[in-house]
């Protein structure tokens, strides 16, 4: 169940419009549950960011995954 879920993941590849310019199912799915979220940082999904959702990451960047996580637990324990 997505309201079980403590970081939801929102990741797509860069290899077609589709994926640069999509908005998928998957943010209505976790903000409706409230679960914080990662997207990857395409034009599509800023609206995590923008929203206040959650942060938008380049998922190939280990460190700057990490970094995102730790926020986002951060965030949580307030």
């Amino acid at each position: 169940m997505t309201s079980h879920a403590y970081i939801g993941a929102v990741t797509y590849t860069r290899t077609s419009f589709n994926h640069l310019f999509c908005a998928p199912n998957k943010i209505w799915e976790y903000s409706g549950a409230a679960v914080p979220m990662i997207s990857d940082d395409l034009p599509g999904l800023q609206v995590v960011a923008a929203g206040g959702a959650g942060v938008c990451v380049d998922f190939q960047d280990s460190k700057a995954l990490m970094s995102s996580l730790l926020h986002i637990d951060v965030q949580l324990e307030r």
